[in-house]
Protein backbone atom coordinates (compact mmCIF):
# COMPACT_ATOMS: atom_id res chain seq x y z
CA UNK A 1 0.00 0.00 0.00
CA UNK A 2 1.23 3.40 -1.00
CA UNK A 3 2.29 5.72 1.78
CA UNK A 4 0.97 9.02 1.26
CA UNK A 5 2.58 12.07 2.84
CA UNK A 6 -0.44 14.75 3.35
CA UNK A 7 0.65 18.64 2.09
CA UNK A 8 -0.92 20.79 4.30
CA UNK A 9 -2.72 23.96 3.24
CA UNK A 10 0.13 26.36 4.69
CA UNK A 11 2.63 24.16 2.68
CA UNK A 12 4.15 25.99 -0.57
CA UNK A 13 4.47 24.51 -3.73
CA UNK A 14 8.17 24.95 -4.18
CA UNK A 15 8.94 23.62 0.26
CA UNK A 16 6.31 20.80 -0.69
CA UNK A 17 8.53 19.70 -4.22
CA UNK A 18 10.35 16.84 -1.93
CA UNK A 19 6.77 15.31 -0.48
CA UNK A 20 5.17 15.53 -4.25
CA UNK A 21 8.32 13.66 -5.31
CA UNK A 22 8.23 10.73 -3.00
CA UNK A 23 4.02 10.74 -3.57
CA UNK A 24 4.38 10.09 -6.80
CA UNK A 25 7.61 7.64 -6.22
CA UNK A 26 4.99 6.05 -3.60
CA UNK A 27 2.22 6.03 -6.23
CA UNK A 28 4.76 4.09 -8.80
CA UNK A 29 6.05 1.42 -6.45
CA UNK A 30 2.29 0.77 -5.63
CA UNK A 31 1.25 0.74 -9.02
CA UNK A 32 4.77 -1.70 -10.11
CA UNK A 33 3.19 -4.19 -8.06
CA UNK A 34 -0.62 -4.70 -9.28
CA UNK A 35 1.31 -4.77 -12.73
CA UNK A 36 3.12 -7.36 -10.97
CA UNK A 37 -0.06 -9.41 -10.58
CA UNK A 38 -2.26 -7.72 -13.45
CA UNK A 39 -1.32 -8.24 -16.90
CA UNK A 40 -4.28 -5.47 -18.56
CA UNK A 41 -3.45 -6.66 -21.52
CA UNK A 42 -3.93 -10.05 -21.35
CA UNK A 43 -6.27 -9.73 -18.48
CA UNK A 44 -4.35 -12.20 -16.49
CA UNK A 45 -4.25 -12.15 -12.75
CA UNK A 46 -1.44 -13.61 -11.02
CA UNK A 47 -1.88 -14.46 -7.40
CA UNK A 48 0.75 -16.23 -4.71
CA UNK A 49 -1.94 -16.05 -1.45
CA UNK A 50 -5.89 -17.03 -1.12
CA UNK A 51 -9.07 -15.55 -2.88
CA UNK A 52 -11.65 -14.43 -0.51
CA UNK A 53 -15.09 -13.71 -1.26
CA UNK A 54 -18.46 -14.40 -1.17
CA UNK A 55 -19.06 -16.05 -4.54
CA UNK A 56 -17.05 -16.79 -7.26
CA UNK A 57 -18.51 -16.85 -11.08
CA UNK A 58 -16.67 -17.88 -13.76
CA UNK A 59 -18.97 -16.80 -17.25
CA UNK A 60 -18.02 -17.72 -21.07
CA UNK A 61 -20.32 -15.10 -22.33
CA UNK A 62 -23.77 -17.14 -22.08
CA UNK A 63 -23.71 -19.10 -19.18
CA UNK A 64 -21.67 -20.03 -15.77
CA UNK A 65 -19.15 -22.48 -16.40
CA UNK A 66 -18.52 -22.11 -12.98
CA UNK A 67 -20.41 -20.93 -10.10
CA UNK A 68 -19.24 -21.42 -6.26
CA UNK A 69 -21.34 -20.00 -3.74
CA UNK A 70 -21.27 -20.20 0.19
CA UNK A 71 -23.77 -23.28 -0.28
CA UNK A 72 -22.55 -25.29 -3.73
CA UNK A 73 -20.32 -25.43 -6.78
CA UNK A 74 -21.93 -26.11 -9.70
CA UNK A 75 -19.95 -26.39 -13.05
CA UNK A 76 -21.65 -26.50 -16.66
CA UNK A 77 -19.12 -27.99 -18.84
CA UNK A 78 -16.89 -31.27 -18.92
CA UNK A 79 -14.33 -31.84 -16.43
CA UNK A 80 -10.97 -33.43 -16.03
CA UNK A 81 -10.46 -34.97 -12.50
CA UNK A 82 -5.88 -36.17 -13.09
CA UNK A 83 -5.78 -37.75 -9.78
CA UNK A 84 -7.83 -39.30 -7.05
CA UNK A 85 -11.50 -37.74 -6.48
CA UNK A 86 -12.14 -38.41 -2.67
CA UNK A 87 -16.28 -37.90 -2.10
CA UNK A 88 -16.62 -38.04 1.39
CA UNK A 89 -20.47 -37.99 1.48
CA UNK A 90 -23.18 -39.74 -1.35
CA UNK A 91 -23.43 -39.28 -4.87
CA UNK A 92 -26.23 -38.27 -6.12
CA UNK A 93 -26.67 -39.30 -9.54
CA UNK A 94 -29.65 -37.49 -12.47
CA UNK A 95 -32.27 -40.02 -14.08
CA UNK A 96 -33.40 -39.45 -18.04
CA UNK A 97 -36.19 -36.49 -18.04
CA UNK A 98 -39.25 -38.62 -18.32
CA UNK A 99 -40.61 -40.39 -15.13
CA UNK A 100 -40.06 -43.81 -13.41
CA UNK A 101 -43.60 -44.47 -14.25
CA UNK A 102 -43.27 -43.66 -17.77
CA UNK A 103 -39.85 -44.58 -18.84
CA UNK A 104 -38.35 -43.29 -22.00
CA UNK A 105 -39.43 -44.36 -25.41
CA UNK A 106 -36.27 -44.27 -27.44
CA UNK A 107 -33.12 -44.85 -26.96
CA UNK A 108 -30.10 -41.93 -26.49
CA UNK A 109 -27.73 -41.98 -30.19
CA UNK A 110 -24.00 -42.89 -30.07
CA UNK A 111 -22.36 -40.65 -27.59
CA UNK A 112 -25.35 -38.94 -26.56
CA UNK A 113 -26.25 -40.95 -23.02
CA UNK A 114 -26.18 -37.93 -21.17
CA UNK A 115 -28.19 -39.37 -17.97
CA UNK A 116 -26.99 -42.01 -15.39
CA UNK A 117 -30.51 -43.57 -14.92
CA UNK A 118 -32.84 -44.63 -17.98
CA UNK A 119 -36.46 -45.85 -17.59
CA UNK A 120 -37.52 -47.88 -19.88
CA UNK A 121 -41.09 -47.89 -21.33
CA UNK A 122 -41.54 -51.92 -21.73
CA UNK A 123 -45.04 -51.20 -23.97
CA UNK A 124 -43.37 -48.75 -26.36
CA UNK A 125 -42.48 -49.48 -29.93
CA UNK A 126 -38.67 -49.70 -28.65
CA UNK A 127 -39.16 -52.91 -26.57
CA UNK A 128 -41.12 -54.75 -29.00
CA UNK A 129 -37.29 -56.17 -30.43
CA UNK A 130 -34.33 -56.39 -28.68
CA UNK A 131 -33.02 -52.92 -27.97
CA UNK A 132 -29.55 -52.43 -29.80
CA UNK A 133 -27.11 -50.23 -27.63
CA UNK A 134 -25.28 -47.44 -29.39
CA UNK A 135 -21.75 -46.77 -28.11
CA UNK A 136 -21.71 -44.43 -25.67
CA UNK A 137 -18.71 -42.14 -24.30
CA UNK A 138 -15.61 -43.84 -23.14
CA UNK A 139 -16.05 -44.83 -19.46
CA UNK A 140 -19.49 -44.13 -19.43
CA UNK A 141 -21.96 -45.68 -17.08
CA UNK A 142 -25.52 -46.31 -17.83
CA UNK A 143 -28.37 -47.94 -15.36
CA UNK A 144 -31.59 -49.21 -17.54
CA UNK A 145 -34.67 -50.15 -15.61
CA UNK A 146 -37.51 -50.85 -17.52
CA UNK A 147 -41.31 -49.79 -16.49
CA UNK A 148 -44.69 -51.86 -17.78
CA UNK A 149 -42.83 -55.26 -18.47
CA UNK A 150 -39.69 -56.99 -19.40
CA UNK A 151 -37.02 -55.70 -22.11
CA UNK A 152 -34.59 -57.76 -24.09
CA UNK A 153 -31.59 -56.16 -24.45
CA UNK A 154 -29.59 -57.38 -27.59
CA UNK A 155 -25.94 -58.63 -27.23
CA UNK A 156 -24.14 -57.08 -30.41
CA UNK A 157 -22.51 -54.70 -28.59
CA UNK A 158 -22.56 -56.12 -24.98
CA UNK A 159 -19.25 -57.97 -24.23
CA UNK A 160 -19.48 -61.78 -22.69
CA UNK A 161 -23.06 -62.37 -23.60
CA UNK A 162 -24.00 -64.92 -26.67
CA UNK A 163 -27.90 -64.45 -26.20
CA UNK A 164 -30.16 -61.27 -25.55
CA UNK A 165 -29.97 -60.03 -21.76
CA UNK A 166 -33.83 -60.55 -20.40
CA UNK A 167 -34.73 -57.30 -17.80
CA UNK A 168 -37.58 -58.12 -15.81
CA UNK A 169 -40.13 -54.76 -14.88
CA UNK A 170 -38.73 -53.01 -12.19
CA UNK A 171 -35.33 -54.30 -11.84
CA UNK A 172 -31.82 -53.42 -13.73
CA UNK A 173 -29.07 -53.59 -15.44
CA UNK A 174 -26.17 -51.16 -15.19
CA UNK A 175 -23.26 -51.09 -17.88
CA UNK A 176 -19.79 -49.04 -18.90
CA UNK A 177 -18.63 -48.13 -22.26
CA UNK A 178 -15.10 -49.06 -23.21
CA UNK A 179 -14.47 -48.96 -26.83
CA UNK A 180 -17.85 -48.53 -27.97
CA UNK A 181 -18.25 -51.92 -26.44
CA UNK A 182 -20.62 -52.12 -23.10
CA UNK A 183 -19.69 -54.15 -20.20
CA UNK A 184 -21.78 -55.30 -17.62
CA UNK A 185 -21.41 -54.21 -14.54
CA UNK A 186 -24.00 -55.45 -12.72
CA UNK A 187 -27.62 -57.08 -13.37
CA UNK A 188 -30.42 -57.63 -11.80
CA UNK A 189 -32.87 -59.26 -14.09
Amino acid sequence: MANITQILGTDSLSSSRIILNDNFSELNTGLSEIEALLDTANQDLTLTGKISGAELQINNGTLDTLLVTNNQVVHNVESKVSANLLIEKGIVKKTAASSATSGIISMPVINEYEESTYFIDATAPLAASPILLNAGVEGREVTFIPVGGSVLFDVTNISGYTTDINVNDGRSITLRCYNSIWYVISNNS
